[in-house]
């Protein structure tokens, strides 16, 4: 997050220094006077822009792809992942009895449970604790 703000940062300070720069550029050129025998350049040459504006874009381009990729790399998962799967219900197996009535196996919590479920509701037919291990007593 600190990195992102940085180059963030850094961005919004490039475009601001570029526009305090042509700021300071088009004042000058439009002080001099017209009694001066100069050759002037007509109005349609214009001047020619500056690639600051082009480069701040493709920082920020850049900045959000390297937040979208570190978003999805598999280390900022990995915490998230260990806890999701201790609380993760895991279904052995099932069997329907009826259309309307099935009867389930999970594991959930150290813990393997039958359910019995129909439309209407869901019981707890039976429960039993599994060792530290992850066998079955």
């Amino acid at each position: 997050m600190a990195c992102t703000r940085r180059i963030l940062g850094a961005a919004l300070l490039a475009i601001a220094c570029q526009a305090a720069g042509a700021e300071q550029t088009a004042p000058a050129a439009a002080t001099l006077p017209a009694s001066l025998p100069l050759r002037r350049d007509s109005v349609a040459i214009a001047e020619a822009g500056s690639w600051a504006p082009s480069i701040a874009l493709l920082m920020l381009a850049g900045a959000g792809g390297a937040w979208a990729w570190w978003r999805r790399s598999p280390r900022a998962r990995t915490g998230r992942r260990t806890s999701a799967r201790a609380e993760q219900v895991l279904r052995l197996s099932s069997q329907a009895l009826t259309p309307q009535a099935s009867v389930h196996a999970v594991q959930w919590r150290g813990e393997e449970l039958l359910l019995a479920c129909t439309a209407h509701q869901v019981t707890v037919v039976g429960r039993r604790r599994l060792d530290p291990q992850g066998d079955k007593q």
